[in-house]
């Protein structure tokens, strides 16, 4: 649980310019999607992580070789949107 302080202030005749009273508890949630290391570009590679899953690699070949096919297979179809954007504006 964390504690959340609010400020409130309150102006009227005499009363301190500001006062910090205790307003309520809420519950912290560590298990959101969005993280400020990452790049929204970086976000597609979460699926190479899917595509692989349960494979074990003999070589560093046959792990490039796997690296390429999902980058056939997921990346290439995704740029053809970016290839149908007017050059200029």
């Amino acid at each position: 649980m964390l504690k959340v302080w609010s400020f409130t202030e309150m102006t009227l005749g005499r009363r301190r310019p500001s006062v910090c009273s205790f307003s309520r508890t809420a519950e912290m949630f560590y298990t959101t999607p969005y993280s400020p290391d990452l790049a929204p570009s970086d976000y597609f590679l979460f699926a190479l992580h899917k595509f692989a899953k349960g494979e074990k690699f003999k070589s560093l070949g046959e792990c490039k070789q796997k690296l390429e096919q999902y980058l056939v297979i997921s990346y290439i179809p995704s740029m053809g949107g970016i290839v149908k954007l007017p050059k200029s504006w």
